[in-house]
């Protein structure tokens, strides 16, 4: 029985367009572009090492029962503790139908025009879920904002002395801040595309701007020196958070799928709610490109001196709206 297999259809999907989806999809993922991409996945769960518990040293001679004599002190015992995180390969996927006629009639690459846009569709399924927790799979992490939440590490526009902006992302008390003093240091930013306006007017106690737009495409804004990314996708409800700050090291992900393409020209879609029929592909002369990929999310919260307490520690914090 003849078929279109995937040698008949390399014209319509050459593998450039598989390897563009991984290679721009950072560029349209803030997590992807933030977070620290490790070696791909061989399974669909990979377990990671993560510190929970720090050693401890002491004085010989302030131990208990001690004569105050080092060279004959009996010494302390103490331990380290390793948990592991493990990475869940979830799949995220896509069906675009289009009928045969439009395929023939175009006079434009249709695929090119697709795939920008399903790479941006993944972007955004991919931030809603890491670091929204909007739709996260139960097998990924709690979600950086509701993570940042949990542990405390939320401030309010105007929560710091003076209610000057600046302050409340750089000053003490401020968001930066909050990292800190959990024991990490803040390497990126994410925040809402409207809080560009309010940057660009702030400055350091020298009147200089703490706030610098990027000099070439392949570089990031900066604020304070540090890189900022904004959202380009609508993910931010700026009615509930305008800014996130975070040691991004502490966010991974690896994929265990690239894109994968399916020409599909004898499948019948049905709606997932009502089970109906919507298109039937091969009745109605059409054409349906599934894409698909794999990947897997975590956030680690290792221990740190500056706060051993896992439920008060947590490498981002997130700023909100002032309250109306």
């Amino acid at each position: 029985m003849a078929i279109i297999n995937r040698t008949a259809a390399s014209g319509l999907i050459p593998v450039e367009y598989s390897r563009e989806i991984i290679q721009e999809l950072p560029q349209e993922s803030a997590f992807l572009r933030l977070a620290r991409r490790l070696p791909n996945m061989s399974r669909k769960e990979d377990k990671r090492p993560v510190l929970n518990s720090l050693p401890m040293a002491y004085f010989v001679n302030q131990n208990s029962g001690n004569t105050g004599d080092d060279d004959i002190g009996v010494k302390q015992t103490t331990q380290m503790e390793w948990g592991s995180l493990t990475l869940t390969a979830e799949e995220i996927a896509c069906i675009i139908p289009v009928p045969e006629n439009v395929i023939a009639d175009a006079d434009y690459d249709l695929w090119a025009e697709i795939v920008p846009q399903v790479r941006a569709a993944f972007g955004v399924v991919i931030d809603q879920a890491a670091i929204f927790g909007v739709g996260t799979p139960t097998s990924w992490a709690t979600a950086i904002v509701p993570g940042a939440t949990a542990a405390g590490n939320t401030l309010q526009v105007g929560s710091v002395a003076n209610s000057d902006l600046a302050s409340d992302i750089i000053g003490l008390g401020g968001l930066m801040n909050l990292v800190e003093e959990d024991g990490y240091d803040v390497n990126g930013f994410y925040a809402a595309n409207t809080m560009k306006a309010r940057l660009r007017d702030l400055r350091d106690s020298v009147k200089q701007p703490i706030f610098l737009g990027h000099l070439t495409e392949a570089e990031p804004d900066r604020l304070v020196n540090v890189p900022i990314y904004f959202d380009r996708n609508g993910n931010f409800n700026t009615a509930n958070n305008l800014m996130i700050a975070g040691d991004w090291t502490k966010a991974v992900y690896a994929f265990r799928e690239d894109i994968e393409y399916r020409l599909l020209t004898e499948a019948t879609i049905i709606d997932p709610t009502t089970k109906e029929v919507v298109y039937a592909l091969a009745q109605q002369d059409m054409a349906a490109m599934r894409f698909k990929m794999r990947l897997g999310v975590q956030v680690a919260n290792p221990v740190t001196r500056a706060n051993q307490t896992a439920a008060t520690r947590y490498p981002f914090s997130v700023l909100t709206p002032a309250s109306t």
